[in-house]
């Protein structure tokens, strides 16, 4: 029995560190190619096919800083469409690592009913989720306009930004762990106490959170770079 008791503990410590690295790669991959052509190539076709005057350059340098650049905010319009789809279907990944990696089932019937419990409510869990990104997008708008963002003239242009920061930095969080509030209940207290472990000290303590971390302080630095070229510019 002793012997039993000790295979079975060490088989369900090996099931709980594991993590699907080689799934997680090729999905980082895909992930990142599907923003980058969010970001450069659909709304360049887009807007060639509302205004294809702009394909009448010959140089294709300029044909596709133009496509880019003719109007901002309908480029900007199409980034923030294409990335909420590209975040929900992230974030749906990264919230089933979530429940791979926490679940403590041994049989198939435990995992099948942990799983339903784990997705039950997934929807409105996603609308809480983007009501926060929202939030904090308001958040972000304000901040810019602080930094030197005008606030009267480019308003879409800085909002449109915003929410594109706010997609890429805080709705995976929000729908794989829980968005932070002001409830006295105890799990929004933990989820408080995460967010402030994650994203105010910066110690993810597993794959999932370093996950999580990681790609928010890349897109706040982006930002802060941003906000340096606009004061530079102003300046």
């Amino acid at each position: 029995m002793p012997a039993k008791t000790v295979v079975s503990s060490y088989t369900h410590k090996a099931q709980h560190a594991f993590f699907p690295y080689a799934r997680y790669t090729s999905i980082v991959g895909m992930h990142t190619s599907l923003v980058a052509f969010t970001a450069l190539f659909l709304p360049r076709h887009l807007s060639l096919l509302l205004w294809p005057s702009l394909a009448d350059s010959n140089c294709l340098e300029t044909q596709f800083k133009d496509a880019l650049t003719d109007n901002p905010v309908v480029t900007l319009a199409w980034i923030v469409a294409g990335l909420v789809v590209l975040q929900v279907w992230w974030a749906g990944w990264i919230r089933h690592w979530c429940f791979e990696y926490t679940s403590r089932a041994v049989s198939s019937d435990q995992i099948k009913v942990d799983r339903y419990q784990f997705n039950r409510g997934r929807f409105s869990k996603s609308g809480r989720a983007a009501v926060f990104t929202s939030c904090v997008a308001l958040v972000f708008h304000a901040t810019i306009v602080l930094f030197g963002a005008p606030s009267a003239s480019h308003l879409p242009h800085t909002f449109l930004l915003a929410i594109v920061l706010a997609l890429l930095s805080v709705f995976a969080p929000a729908y794989a762990l829980g968005y932070p509030s002001f409830s006295s209940d105890t799990s929004s207290f933990i989820t408080r106490l995460n967010w402030a472990r994650l994203f105010a000290e910066l110690s993810p303590r597993n794959p999932i959170e370093r996950a999580l971390v990681y790609p928010a302080v890349s897109h706040y630095l982006v930002k802060c770079v941003l906000w340096l070229m606009l004061i530079r510019t102003r300046s």
